[in-house]
């Protein structure tokens, strides 16, 4: 996976939950999956992504069934060493 053109996002509780907590509001979570700076795989989880901009990083991983649905597991704010627990 090189970016999220094209894709949808779908957030787990965890994912909501961090939001919530970090006080990430929908556009915001939606501007850094539609735009981006940088998407990479994760070191430690084979399978998942990193989809980060300058706040927020979306940890997840791509559907396996439909390549259009990236489902993010986790957030935490970039420049942050883990995700924050949900």
């Amino acid at each position: 996976m090189k970016d999220t053109s094209g894709m949808r996002l779908h957030l787990s509780r965890t994912a909501v939950k961090v939001a919530v907590k970090n006080g990430w509001g929908e556009s915001e979570i939606r501007d850094c999956f539609e735009h981006p700076k940088k998407v990479y795989p994760s070191k430690t989880r084979d399978g998942q992504f990193r989809v980060v901009n300058k706040d927020i990083c979306i940890v997840g991983v791509p559907d396996k069934n439909d390549p259009n649905v990236f489902h993010g597991i986790t957030m935490f704010p970039n420049g942050s060493q883990a995700p924050t627990k949900g």
